[in-house]
């Protein structure tokens, strides 16, 4: 094996780890059925629906302080995935100097294993833990909203 087979690889991660780094996607994808509910619930949270509306509103609470939350944490992981991209930059260089050089099997699959792993955790780590903070919230959503369609006489 030579760090020249490792080119297109190194290049890949450096491309996974700065988009990891720069696009939030469950931020942005994974609330927004739960924001289109909301929406939902708010026209229905007028007149006789006081009540209704005071749950929303603790809701979209929970909401804004979910997305804070995950931002916060979002931000610990750019940190790692833009020092992995770094150092995978400078691996790139490295390559393109000594790309007849031979290395061992274990250099390779370490290799293999930085370029592709912190990026995979890290959107692993945020999609679980996201996920399983926002069921909560989405249940509390789905509960109020039937509740609501009873109230304007549209629920079952």
């Amino acid at each position: 094996m030579k760090y020249g087979d490792f080119s297109s690889l190194v290049q890949l991660g450096v491309g996974l780890h700065i988009g990891t780094a720069l696009f939030q996607l469950y931020g942005e994808i994974g609330v927004q059925p739960l924001e289109r509910r909301l929406a939902r619930l708010r026209t229905l949270a007028t007149g006789k629906a006081a009540q209704v509306a005071d749950d929303l509103e603790d809701i979209e609470t929970e909401v804004d302080v979910f997305k804070i939350d995950l931002f916060k944490a979002y931000r610990r992981y750019v940190r790692w995935n833009s020092i992995v991209a770094v150092l995978l930059t400078i691996v790139l260089i490295a390559i393109s100097f000594a790309a007849d050089v031979e290395i061992p099997t274990a250099a390779g699959i370490f290799l293999s294993a930085l370029c592709v792993g912190p990026a995979g955790a890290t959107l692993f780590a945020l999609w679980l833990d996201a996920s399983r903070r926002l069921a909560p919230i989405e249940r509390k959503a789905e509960e109020l909203e039937s509740r609501a369609l009873q109230l304007h006489g549209r629920g079952s």
